[in-house]
């Protein structure tokens, strides 16, 4: 009789909690977004392991099922990438249902599901420019807050050892002696969590953080973002990873490169300097930790060899079992192709192209008001640095497509239009200056050619 009484009060507690979540979706949003840093603090209902963040998008999810059947006007908001979303969730899910045994599959299919899910409920639920701006200073408190946490591991790892350290580490994640520090006497224990927060999360929030000195900001967000930078760049030194490195500067030159301040004039010392630092930035890429170089190498084909055996997919571990570097890809591309075979590859590279060319082809508008003293050029610039980063990240060295802040960034990067959008209605000064401009340009044509 117990047990009918919990479900009761569980089901009861669940349709309070949707009904919170329906009413204030935007405390849930961030909620989540404050939580990615924590995801792997999980608690056990049943065969699952959920997370704060997991909690949150679950409610979410029937908050926005609500919304959308009670609201008939309501409409699916770009509906390509969520066609190409769900597209994803179907073929891992199918493929990981079939190739793994219960309750494992069950749980690790729900664990990627709701990755993708916030991925879809982020397009959904921002729709305007103060939303955007919100979930991304929201996004930049859990980079704060994950740096104690980090600062937390370092301490619980030289302290107390892997025993303590799987307190507050997602299971799995090696630490050890910090390689990437050039002097031994430097080389600190590297206990930090590289699987939940410190790959793309990390550099995203440095190059954030950095790039809000090459824009028109005020000095006041330069002056807030100062301390916490220091301390970003102090768990980056400590992390032993050498794919956060590599997505900082291909960002940083991308946003100096974008820039409308003095700052611009950088690119002229990465010109003078590149000659004198190739050669160690390529002995760091590519000579350091050579075993590890070798394994990457290796690894992409027996990825194809197994792609070939297995275009449908294998699900989320089967690759591992199968490979005989007993290690999976490192490309999330590449990790799509072995979990859900040829057709989540296709589904997943339709999001990534979408992003690229929505952020290209809003470029030469939000262009138009470089020059003022707007953020939103500032902000789209760095969005824009950002994804170049972050790709290169993810899709090359470091994969997270298996990580819910890589799906959180690429949602918020997608929506980076929504700053030209606002634009156009609160600095229409400067577009209709340009057509204008366009304008008279066009009648000197006519005048010379008649």
């Amino acid at each position: 009789m117990l047990p009918v009484f919990i479900y009761f009060f569980a089901a009861v507690g669940l349709s309070i909690l949707a009904i919170l979540a329906f009413r204030h979706s935007s405390v849930f949003l961030y909620l989540f977004l404050l939580g990615l840093p924590f995801d792997n603090v999980t608690y056990t209902i049943g065969v699952f392991k959920i997370s704060v963040p997991d909690a949150a998008l679950v409610l979410l999810t029937l908050a926005w099922l609500l919304d959308f059947f009670l609201k008939r006007q309501t409409k699916v908001l770009y509906p390509v990438q969520v066609y190409a979303a769900l597209m994803l969730i179907f073929f891992i899910v199918a493929a990981n249902l079939i190739n793994a045994k219960p309750p494992e599959s069950y749980y690790t299919s729900f664990s990627f599901s709701v990755k993708i899910i916030g991925f879809i409920l982020i397009l959904q639920l921002i729709r305007t420019e103060k939303q955007l701006t919100t979930a991304l200073k929201i996004l930049l408190v859990g980079g704060i807050l994950s740096v104690f946490l980090a600062m937390y591991q370092q301490y619980a790892f030289i302290t107390g050892g892997m025993p303590k350290l799987k307190m507050v580490m997602a299971e799995g994640t090696k630490a050890g002696l910090n390689t990437n520090l050039p002097f031994i006497p430097l080389r600190v224990p590297s206990g930090l969590n590289r699987e939940a927060a410190y790959g793309v999360y990390l550099s995203f929030i440095i190059i954030f953080s950095i790039s809000l000195y090459f824009f028109r900001f005020s000095f006041r967000t330069k002056a807030i973002a100062f301390l916490p930078l220091l301390l970003f760049m102090a768990t980056l030194v400590m992390n032993d990873t050498r794919a956060a490195y590599i997505a900082v500067v291909i960002s940083m030159i991308v946003a100096i490169l974008l820039s409308n301040t003095r700052a611009r004039y950088l690119i002229l010392l990465v010109l003078v300097f590149l000659p004198l630092i190739s050669v160690p930035v390529y002995t760091f890429l590519f000579q350091h930790r050579e075993t590890s170089l070798i394994q990457r190498q290796e690894i992409v084909y027996t990825i194809f060899d197994y792609a070939f055996k297995h275009p449908w997919g294998g699900g989320i571990f089967d690759f591992v079992k199968y490979s005989e570097h007993n290690i999976g890809a490192h490309s999330s591309l590449l990790q799509v192709l072995t979990h859900g075979g040829i057709p989540a590859f296709f589904a997943y590279l339709v999001i990534l192209l979408s992003i690229f060319f929505r952020l290209i082809s809003h470029f030469k508008e939000i262009l138009q008001v470089r020059l003022s003293g707007s953020f939103r050029y500032g902000l789209y610039s760095i969005l824009t640095a950002s994804f170049a980063g972050v790709i290169l990240q993810s899709e090359f060295i470091h994969p997270r497509a298996a990580n819910k802040d890589h799906w959180a960034f690429l949602a918020l990067i997608f929506l980076a239009p929504l700053l030209v959008d606002k634009a156009k209605e609160v600095e229409k000064v400067y577009f209709t200056e340009n057509k204008l401009i366009t304008a008279e340009k066009s009648r000197l044509e006519i005048v010379k050619q008649t």
